[in-house]
């Protein structure tokens, strides 16, 4: 039962537990979270021990995140930026990541109730108002993203299960105390330096360079210049919001009401749920025959006490070998998945007031009592009024949007051509630039933007597309002409090439200026302080800084700080950053406050011991799916 194994998490059952997780490694994948809809072969991203990763669901994760680095980076997400941080491969091992790990929590019996999750929900900030779960602002957060209850829940309830599998895989990491004071001196221990700036730029404009240097520079770095593959498409847009009807009948709403109860169940009970007290008699994972008859018949030695009227919670108290022997047995509500399917079945099939008959599960012998039962409660039909219009019309709006495009798909596309069937249909036509896999495509928001793009890039030259289905409506492509990526000649990029070399060629003469100050330094009367002092150089004095912080006016610069704090104060150095070189002196060390780690050494540690626990995981998923057999279809990637 999970709240024993959380609370005993030290126990020989866990250690058990684990032993098994490190024999077995890897299992049959039974469950996931997350999962997209079933598809056909053509469309499976990546199998997972012959589990699916659907394109549709890969897009939808791929889309998330594209949407959360543009939010993050803003204009400054270019395609180059977009290469480096290979989004659809991140994508995709995170989908991977939630297909083992599930895999795994359900091999092992983990489960997540619904009354967890809807606790879950309840606790996060976003959805609090005065210090209580809002259920408007939750309705209003799932509305607004276009997603149902169940299918929020659902990502929550896969966090919950990924937190407990995390807790179980790495309840064995531990720190030692040289670890935390080293680990702590490595974040506090500062250094404070002053340096002086020689811009690479202040040279550009006395850089000289010529045909021959820039024809080199182009042959040695034309990756830096190439252009992506683009297309060029017109489509046909039908946007569900031009096919939302006004408003909904009552009785539409009311019928919808009586036909989705599920859907509508308060969120802090969402399923039938008891209260019962157990006695368990413990039995060791590899007892015999003998020992689990025994077991067997002081459990119903017990029963027998109980069924002739004995205080059941005296009962427990005094036989049961289960953590909640001291609380009477109450193992307190619960839902039928958060017990082994065995005392489930038996705890769910009582009556208040009953008593069981012996229960064998994986733990031992129990005997079980049922206090009380909870049914869930069905939200009142005004509450979610508003809700269930808002969703008759969306669903309304897909079906005529639907209805127009098997209309369309009627007709010849190619010899009509999408001018004359946008007038015929009454729907929008549009002739954006070309565009690269990642995008922009004017006028389309980042998540529709990455499935039109998609569709786009599958297609063949001078092919219509069938209907793309995105968030805000079906979309038709014609694929009108196909640019291949392709390096630009010299002469077509010359500028940028020219732009490029003129930089590398004024860090080159910064670097120089700034060795031979310290040549100087090092042989000559001439100080640091009297290069600092002079109009070429202004000098500065960031704020002391840690082994892993960045530098003020600088960034982080391993070349700086190994300098920094292998030397003592008075030393002076160069180091160099993407357009600069510095000189610099460190002023002084400031070695680590004593009494002030003391006092901070207890959160430290525990802040520490996180941060391990969550490196251990990672490395721990890599070898699980080194173990495990996964393939991808490479070619369906962005």
């Amino acid at each position: 039962m999970l709240t024993y194994l959380r609370k005993n998490a030290q126990s020989w059952m866990i250690k058990t537990i684990l032993w098994a997780l490190v024999a077995a490694f890897v299992g049959t994948i039974f469950l996931v979270w997350g999962r997209g809809t079933e598809t056909g072969k053509q469309n499976v991203v990546a199998t997972v021990q012959g589990e699916p990763i659907s394109s549709r669901e890969y897009q939808e994760a791929y889309t998330t995140l594209l949407e959360n680095y543009r939010q993050f980076y803003g204009r400054n997400l270019n395609n180059e930026l977009l290469r480096s941080l290979n989004l659809g491969r991140l994508a995709l091992d995170q989908l991977i990541e939630r297909r083992l790990v599930g895999s795994e929590a359900f091999r092992l019996g983990l489960r997540v109730s619904d009354r967890d999750v809807s606790l879950r929900v309840q606790s996060l900030p976003f959805f609090q108002s005065s210090g209580r779960f809002d259920t408007q602002r939750y309705d209003t957060f799932l509305r607004t993203r276009g997603m149902r209850p169940q299918q929020f829940e659902q990502l929550v309830r896969g966090e919950i299960l990924q937190n407990r599998y995390r807790d179980l895989v790495t309840q064995a990491v531990t720190l030692t105390d040289d670890e935390v004071a080293e680990t702590y001196r490595q974040e506090n221990e500062k250094v404070e330096i002053a340096y002086v700036r020689v811009r690479g730029s202040r040279f550009q404009d006395v850089v000289e360079v010529t045909q021959e240097e820039m024809a080199k520079y182009y042959n040695e770095h034309a990756a830096e210049f190439r252009e992506p593959e683009k297309r060029r498409v017109e489509y046909l847009s039908l946007l569900y919001a031009a096919y939302e009807p006004k408003t909904i009948a009552d009785d539409q709403v009311a019928a919808y009401y009586r036909e989705h109860q599920d859907e509508f169940l308060d969120s802090e009970q969402k399923e039938r749920e008891v209260r019962a007290r157990h006695v368990l008699i413990k039995l060791k994972p590899n007892a015999s025959q003998e020992e689990r008859q025994a077991a067997r018949r002081k459990a119903d030695e017990t029963r027998q006490k109980a069924l002739a009227g004995e205080d059941f919670a005296k009962l427990a108290r005094e036989n049961s070998e289960d953590a909640t022997a001291a609380k009477g047995g109450d193992l307190g509500f619960f839902s039928r998945g958060a017990m082994v399917k065995s005392f489930a079945d038996a705890a769910f099939a009582l009556k208040p007031g009953e008593i069981s008959e012996v229960v064998e599960s994986e733990f031992g012998s129990h005997v079980i009592k049922v206090e009380e039962v909870r049914e869930p409660q069905v939200k009142p039909l005004e509450t979610v009024r508003a809700d269930i219009a808002a969703k008759l019309r969306r669903e309304e709006a897909k079906r005529l949007a639907s209805e127009t495009a098997r209309k369309v798909l009627r007709e010849d596309l190619e010899g009509l051509g999408f001018a004359a069937l946008a007038k015929r249909f009454a729907v929008k036509h549009e002739t954006p630039p070309a565009f690269a896999r990642t995008g922009p495509i004017p006028g389309l928001p980042p998540r529709v933007m990455a499935s039109v793009a998609k569709a786009t890039f599958e297609l063949d030259a001078n092919k219509f597309s069938e209907a793309v289905e995105t968030e805000s409506g079906l979309f038709f492509l014609h694929l009108v002409e196909l640019l291949p990526s392709y390096v630009p000649k010299l002469q077509e990029v010359i500028a940028k090439v020219k732009q490029h070399l003129v930089r590398d060629k004024g860090k080159a003469q910064a670097e120089r200026v700034a060795r031979t100050l310290l040549e100087l330094i090092e042989k000559t009367p001439l100080t640091f302080d009297l290069v600092a002092a002079s109009d070429a150089y202004k000098p500065e004095r960031p704020a002391p800084f840690t082994h892993h912080a960045g530098i003020p006016g600088i960034g982080r610069s391993s070349e700086l700080i190994t300098q920094a704090f292998a030397n003592q104060p008075g030393y002076v150095g160069v180091f160099s950053s993407a357009d600069s070189a510095f000189l610099f002196r460190v002023e002084k060390r400031i070695p680590v406050d004593e009494k002030k780690f003391a006092e901070e050494r207890r959160q430290f540690a525990a802040d520490l011991e996180a941060r391990k626990r969550s490196r251990f995981f990672a490395t721990w998923l890599g070898q699980l799916r080194q173990a495990t057999q996964v393939q991808v279809n490479e070619a369906l990637l962005f």
